[in-house]
C-alpha cells in the first residue's frame, strides 16, 4: 500500500472526513504508545523534526504482515 492510498484509507475508515488536526492527533497518540518516536536535528536556524518508527511499532508491522522485506 502506497502512503496516498493509507492516508485515503484512515480518512475513509473514519467517515470520509477529518478535522485537519487529526494527522497531528493520531501521531500523537502513537508517539505516546511508543510505536513512533519524534527526533529533532539541526540546530538554531535549520532544525528539522522527524517522526521515526520504533521497534515496537516494526513489531506491530510485522505481526500484521504489512512490513515490508
Amino acid at each position: 500500500m502506497r502512503t496516498s492510498e493509507a492516508i485515503l484509507y484512515a480518512i475513509h475508515s473514519s467517515g470520509g472526513k477529518i478535522k485537519q488536526t487529526q494527522f497531528q492527533e493520531w501521531l500523537a497518540t502513537l508517539i505516546e504508545k511508543e510505536y513512533l518516536q519524534m527526533e529533532v536535528e539541526g540546530e538554531e536556524d535549520s532544525v528539522e523534526f522527524f517522526i521515526q518508527l520504533t521497534d515496537k511499532g516494526k513489531q506491530a508491522l510485522a505481526n500484521k504482515g504489512l512490513l515490508k522485506k
